[in-house]
């Protein structure tokens, strides 16, 4: 619990943090445990991003504070912790999200990171899912003009897919050429450029906003828009002229509603909106007037504790009908929007009071997968000081706490809840997955290690679509997680996957050879697939020779026929694989003119794949090759190249003397392009007949 009171003393610097705090407050937390462990610099960067949406008007001050916990780093450090804070992150009020954008491209400004090295490490989100992602588009506006010069290829296809895109995209592309992170930074510290509603009602500039309030097109019930450099505030939707008021407490546009607007709209006084903004904006007083004047506060409870607001959160207890315990549709309890926004005070008030800890929201989840899913140690330790709390329960979608811990790659929480009795390891959500699975199919290497130190994990269960979690991390591509569990006895290689695969097949043909290695030291080599194929018949279209040669080592017969009368050369021939032809062709027992069970020689093979030329050249060098065998069809190699218009494979084979070329001219039509073909196969049957 020391933890949580040490986050609880954190949050509550943050929450009147100023000007003049910033420096004792970063001097505290440099000092804390929660800054010098592993990634707590990272962890309070999402925290403080947290605040630019509860506490949008101290976004200057926040920032500035981030600048601090960044500074002892590197650029790359930095950006490294920033871009993940701002892809792993979202508004937890749902809707816009472009603060993330705002939070890290106004702590780049601050610490002067070079905006190359800013472009660099997000190029993917320039030419992946641009239009898909609202964030992807903010950092667009910011950095297009410097990605112009810095890379002005890119910047070009990028304009031409917005011109070509949807007009609200093309509408918007005007603001790149903005001067943005002036805007940005005038946002920051002054909170807005003067006029506009926006800056009125933050100024409680009555006049101004009376001369907006004589336009015909006003509505009282309109939302206010907001620009993409300054942050905003939004609770169930975003606010009107009262409701930012009245969050903003700007007294003399509040006392003009309450005085001339509310008593013409009697309405108003039923929205529950209005005082849940009031109570967000944190003035009190603000706050009394409105329970004066009758407004609605339902769902005003939760909001201050989304907001941090204590104070009124004990003011609305005591005079409100708001009810503690109650359960919102959208957030949960109290205690889930406690967690979910980090604040650690409230929760441990309902924590110590053995309150909802075994409430569920929306989504099934309890306080402890919420607790989870915040990342925070010291919120889960929190929630198990109570030792009725169930850690096997499942959400809508089957996840269980440690499922969720593990989906997160979070190492410190999974090794906490590994350490209780009563943890069931072998939980399984909607789609068959066990956490081993999670751990497995997502690379979590640190995690997968943890689990299977549990002498009782099952690493075999068989999910939905029949893979084991050697087999879902193998078709995930996270090969390291697949040689570990490959390495651990209890994982049994043999089982088949849908296409009646062991993962000796997989491997064998798969892209780690480390992996391959791994499986074949607990494997048969001389086993069969479902077609038929032994493990050297795989690797033989490997272009890797560590496989071929490990399998030969192994005990593996480079000459051994598959069910289809194909030999290990044939495979690597019909692959195109010119190593493996070498390999094979170097070893004088190999038969460069074996047949399969249709007649094909490997050049039969070689010919049909997608380096003839150089595969036919390994086998014509052999000095062994007859290149004029015909299938059982009556088919010669040398037929299928014509056929394919291959003009270089067949100047190749007629490099070579004694090359049969019976019946190839009538195969070759007379088209104006396949004349070079003809005037070749002519004149090597007119040399043939002068000979």
């Amino acid at each position: 619990m020391q933890s949580a009171q040490e986050y609880r003393e954190l949050q509550v610097k943050i929450d009147v943090l100023t000007a003049e705090t910033i420096g004792e407050t970063f001097e505290w937390i440099r000092k804390s445990s929660i800054y010098q462990k592993k990634d707590g610099a990272y962890e309070i960067l999402s925290l403080l991003l947290q605040y630019s949406y509860i506490r949008p008007l101290n976004l200057n001050n926040i920032t500035i504070l981030g600048k601090f916990i960044l500074q002892p780093f590197s650029n790359e450090q930095r950006l490294d912790m920033l871009i993940r804070n701002l892809r792993s992150n979202s508004s937890p009020f749902g809707g816009r999200s472009s603060e993330n954008v705002i939070f890290f491209i106004n702590i780049v400004d601050l610490l002067e990171i070079p905006k190359t090295l800013v472009i660099d490490n997000l190029i993917d989100s320039f030419t992946e899912g641009l239009f898909d992602s609202d964030d992807n588009f903010a950092l667009f506006v910011f950095l297009g003009p410097d990605l112009e010069k810095y890379n002005s290829n890119l910047f070009k296809t990028i304009l031409k897919q917005y011109q070509e895109s949807l007009p609200k995209w093309v509408s918007n592309f005007s603001r790149v050429k903005s001067n943005d992170w002036a805007l940005m930074k005038q946002y920051r510290e002054e909170f807005g450029i003067r006029g506009g509603v926006n800056y009125s009602i933050r100024a409680d500039d009555l006049s101004a906003l009376r001369l907006g309030l004589i336009n015909p097109n006003f509505r009282l019930d309109s939302q206010l828009s907001f620009t993409i450099y300054e942050p905003t505030v939004q609770i169930s939707s975003l606010p009107t002229i009262f409701d930012y008021a009245l969050f903003c407490g700007s007294p003399q546009i509040i006392d003009f509603f309450l005085t001339t607007i509310v008593p013409k709209h009697q309405e108003m006084l039923n929205e529950p909106t209005h005082a849940q903004y009031a109570v967000a904006g944190g003035k009190i007083e603000v706050v009394k007037k409105l329970k004066e004047n009758k407004f609605n506060f339902d769902g005003s409870l939760i909001v201050s504790v989304m907001f941090h607001q204590r104070e009124i959160f004990d003011w609305l207890l005591q005079n409100t009908n708001e009810d503690k315990t109650k359960i919102s549709p959208i957030f949960g309890s109290i205690l889930h929007a406690a967690l979910k926004f980090d604040n650690f005070d409230t929760s441990l008030f309902y924590v110590n009071e053995n309150l909802l800890l075994t409430s569920s929201d929306k989504k099934n989840r309890t306080p402890l997968h919420v607790a989870v899913s915040t990342g925070i140690l010291a919120n889960v330790d929190m929630i198990l000081s109570k030792g009725d709390v169930d850690v096997n329960a499942v959400d809508k979608d089957g996840m269980s706490p440690l499922m969720l811990a593990v989906e997160n790659n979070n190492e410190e929480i999974t090794k906490r809840l590994l350490q209780i009795e009563k943890l069931d390891i072998e939980t399984v959500d909607d789609i068959g997955l066990t956490a081993i699975g999670h751990a497995a199919c997502n690379g979590y290497t640190g995690i997968l290690k943890l689990l299977l130190e549990r002498k009782d994990i099952d690493v075999n269960r068989i999910d939905e679509e029949g893979m084991t979690p050697i087999m879902s991390a193998f078709e995930s591509e996270e090969y390291e997680t697949c040689v570990i569990l490959a390495k651990d006895k209890r994982t049994n290689l043999d089982v088949q996957n849908y296409n009646g695969l062991t993962m000796l097949h997989l491997s064998a043909g798969g892209l780690s050879f480390e992996l391959f290695k791994a499986v074949l030291e607990r494997s048969d080599v001389n086993s069969k697939d479902n077609e038929g194929r032994k493990i050297i018949h795989i690797v033989s279209t490997q272009q890797d020779l560590n496989f071929i040669n490990l399998a030969i080592e192994k005990g593996a017969d480079y000459k051994e026929k598959d069910d289809n009368g194909m030999s290990p050369l044939h495979h690597a021939c019909r692959s195109g694989n010119v190593a493996v032809t070498e390999l094979l062709v170097q070893k004088n027992d190999v038969d460069v003119n074996d047949t399969d069970n249709n007649g094909l020689t490997p050049l039969h093979y070689a010919v049909n794949s997608n380096n003839a030329k150089n595969v036919c050249k390994v086998l014509f060098d052999s000095g062994r090759l007859n290149p004029n065998l015909a299938s059982k069809g009556n088919e010669r190699p040398i037929m299928i190249s014509v056929r394919k218009c291959d003009f270089e494979t067949v100047q190749l084979f007629l490099e070579h003397d004694g090359i049969n070329v019976e019946g190839l001219l009538k195969m070759i039509n007379n088209g104006k392009q396949n004349r070079p073909l003809r005037d070749l196969v002519r004149k090597y049957q007119d040399k043939q007949k002068q000979q």
